[in-house]
């Protein structure tokens, strides 16, 4: 079977704006596409939407090594989203929120979901001053 046009601006649209294509209105949703962004490959990440990593949803899927791609090769755009999600407060803790229902499915240990949400905030911040320098 062909792949018609349709297809593949279907595709394009999932690859790129997954936080349109799979709308997260309420929690089982924003879970669905965390996890759904999390079993993408490393290279697949790097053609996300800057837009994409603004949503709570799409970073609480992202793997330690999907975030480290993102800030070893991502364009300066998708850096600086990426940062700027761990700068509002609501979005921190829905992040959170996410990761929790992640690590329940799971089966996983809570305190391990904690820990590596640390470590991602923490490595971040590291590079926060970076990407997202403060303008006087």
């Amino acid at each position: 079977m062909a792949i018609t046009s349709l297809d593949e601006f279907d595709y394009r649209s999932d690859v790129l704006y997954p936080h349109l294509t799979l709308p997260a209105e309420n929690a089982a949703e924003e879970t669905a596409l965390a996890r759904r962004i999390s079993s993408r490959p490393r290279d697949e990440i790097l053609l996300l939407a800057p837009t994409a990593l603004r949503f709570p949803a799409v970073v609480a899927g992202l793997t330690h090594e999907q975030i480290e791609t993102i800030m070893r090769l991502g364009s300066l755009s998708q850096k600086q989203s990426l940062v700027a999600v761990f700068d509002i407060p609501e979005h921190i803790a829905r992040v959170e929120e996410i990761a929790q229902a992640l690590v329940q499915e799971a089966k996983r240990d809570p305190q391990e979901a904690r820990h590596e949400l640390l470590r991602t905030r923490l490595y971040l911040n590291d590079h926060h001053s970076v990407f997202a320098p403060q303008h006087p």
